[in-house]
């Protein structure tokens, strides 16, 4: 079969096919289409499984975990570990424990083991236990780096602390894993003692990370493209399953659930990663960011070979502390900006083979990569994220930002902008009537309106497109929000390019700016075409809520966000007086 790659148009004919849909009814003339369309379908989805190794990949992972294929593909990665530790307990004469069968109010087919940290998104009935304690993530310090950032990670940090500590059933104090069991207050169990047999989990680990070794030492060998791909696909197979093996014991709904060993792992990562923090500082080095198994150094230096030796440095100093734990180094950034935890752009460089050196942008959590953004929003943010870690000098960067921004809100306002670059798209997280505040959610309205029309109906899972458009009312932009079709179809219906302005572009903007001196909120609204007087306070809207800022709280007044609100009344309890009282506030006083 050939390559997704090579299937010339794939994209811009599928999506302009895929498009119209909605819009065929049963009328026969129009059936032979549906049908085409959906054979095309499932003609796509063969051709990702054969660019991604599915079946193999499935085939390596059911061979090495002992269950069934079929179960594979379904994706649990819960059940697998678990034939695997059943075929390693059974080995061994253990009795196993019986597999329990709770009842769910809600279930998330083929994702029900994502949550590998202890913190589930399913209801069960009855009292729920108190998750545990996951990674640990150290408080970022916000701003612009322009010298280089060293990014170290643990290797397989989980799994390595398991065969580190000799974390298994059949190693900790059973009496003090059943005390924990039973206590709300979570406590830690403490590690078995150094002297004890490696138990069944740490081994089966370790053999697989030997096997995916050997495998990877193969892959150096002298070996044609088709071996090479058989063995990049067997130290996969190996990897996924080495990694996955801590999850079975954070998952409520696994045979082998033990929260306090979950929680005995993810307190030494966070101890782990505490210490590391120390170590590094006390080399008199810059922690600027943690989260989990990494770390986060600024090294203060412009060249690129003192950043290996001083990345080197720490390797030793911290590997010395451990026998099995390792750390590496991940990444070298040339620049970075860090907004907030999770949240951060960087210019990433290494080394080619030529000895050249190679840049290439990194970006995580920032806006710009949520679908819940307009494009325009996207594209300007694009744009300043570019300009921020181009190298070139503070002042010449805002000029060019400022620049951007203003032309961006003269499109807008003389309607330059294609309306494609408008469209805001927001998954359903549960079917649209479920909701309980509709009102002030555009996404869920604009889907009930679809499912009043007939045909299709959109349901939890669904990706919902809307605009948000003046539509002569005097609503707030949360229920102002209509589909793609509906404003084609209007003639009434125009893009509320204010809103796009203050709510879209200027948010995502400010957040990236924050950091960067010469500019703030209200020079950037400004720039849009905007009042700026609104934004003098910026440091305090932008620590407001993502969705808030979707919604239109930027601009809402206080009469706007609290209309629905019921105002705070009582009777005068005087037996003579009885009159009403209406309560506005602590310094407005009380009106009767």
């Amino acid at each position: 079969m050939p390559k997704l790659s090579g299937h010339p148009g794939m994209k811009s004919g599928y999506t302009d096919k895929t498009s119209t849909c909605g819009e065929i009814g049963l009328l026969s003339p129009h059936l032979l289409k549906l049908i085409e369309l959906t054979l095309l379908d499932s003609t796509y989805i063969l051709r990702i499984m054969y660019e991604l190794n599915v079946i193999p990949l499935a085939l390596q992972i059911t061979n090495i975990c002992g269950n069934v294929m079929t179960r594979t593909l379904m994706g649990g990665r819960s059940e697998r570990n678990e034939y695997l530790l059943l075929h390693a307990f059974t080995e061994k004469n253990f009795i196993v424990p019986d597999k329990e069968y709770k009842k769910k109010q809600i279930v998330n087919e083929g994702n029900d083991d994502e949550d590998l940290d202890g913190t589930r998104t399913q209801k069960t009935q009855g009292k729920r236990k108190p998750a545990y304690a996951g990674g640990l993530v150290l408080e970022p310090k916000k701003g612009f780096y322009d010298k280089f950032i060293l990014l170290l990670d643990f290797n397989s940090l989980y799994p390595s602390i398991i065969q580190e500590y000799n974390i298994c059933f059949t190693t900790v104090n059973r009496e003090a894993v059943n005390k924990s069991i039973n206590s709300d207050e979570g406590e830690l169990v403490d590690v078995p003692d150094s002297g004890l047999e490696p138990g069944i989990l740490p081994t089966e680990i370790r053999k697989l990370v030997e096997s995916r070794r050997q495998v990877k030492q193969l892959m150096k060998g002298d070996v044609n493209q088709e071996q090479y791909i058989q063995y990049d696909i067997r130290q996969k197979a190996l990897k996924l399953t080495a990694n996955s093996m801590y999850g079975c014991l954070g998952f409520t709904y696994s045979r082998f659930f033990a929260k306090p060993l979950a929680a005995l792992i993810t307190g030494k990562g966070r101890e782990i990663l505490m210490k590391t923090k120390d170590t590094v500082q006390a080399m008199n080095l810059d922690v600027i960011y943690g989260d989990t198994d990494s770390i986060m150094i600024n090294t203060n230096c412009t060249e690129y070979e003192q950043v290996f030796k001083i990345g080197n440095r720490v390797k030793a100093e911290i590997n010395k502390l451990y026998r099995l734990l390792e750390i590496d180094i991940d990444y070298v950034f040339k620049s970075m900006l860090l907004l907030k935890k999770k949240k951060y752009a960087a210019l990433s460089i290494k080394k080619a083979p030529d000895g050249s050196l190679i840049e290439e942008k990194e970006m995580k959590g920032l806006d710009i990569v949520r679908r819940d953004w307009c494009d325009l929003a996207k594209e300007a943010g694009e744009f300043v994220v570019g300009q921020i870690l181009s190298g070139e000098n503070r002042e010449l960067i805002v000029e060019t930002i400022h620049s951007k921004l203003i032309e961006v809100g003269e499109k807008v306002k003389n309607n330059d902008i294609p309306v494609e670059l408008y469209h805001i798209s927001k998954q359903l997280t549960k079917n649209p009537e479920d909701y309980p505040d509709k009102k002030s959610l555009p996404h869920v309205q604009v889907a009930m309106r679809f499912n009043s029309k007939g045909g299709r109906k959109m349901k939890a899972g669904d990706t919902v497109a809307y605009v948000v458009c003046e539509d002569g009312s005097t609503l707030p932009a949360s229920q102002r929000a209509y589909h793609p079709d509906e404003l084609a179809k209007s003639e009434t219906l125009k893009i509320d390019t204010k809103y796009y302005l203050a709510n879209q572009v200027h948010p995502v903007i400010a957040r990236l700016c924050d950091p960067i001196d010469g500019t703030d909120a209200a020079h950037l609204a400004e720039c849009l075409g905007l009042d700026p007087s609104g934004y003098k306070h910026a440091a305090k809207q932008e620590e407001m809520d993502d969705d808030d800022a979707l919604l239109g709280g930027v601009e809402m007044s206080d009469e706007e966000k609290y209309k629905d609100c019921h105002r705070f009344k009582f009777t005068c309890p005087g037996i003579t007086c009885g009159r009403e009282i209406i309560f506005d506030g602590v310094f407005t006083g009380a009106v009767s």
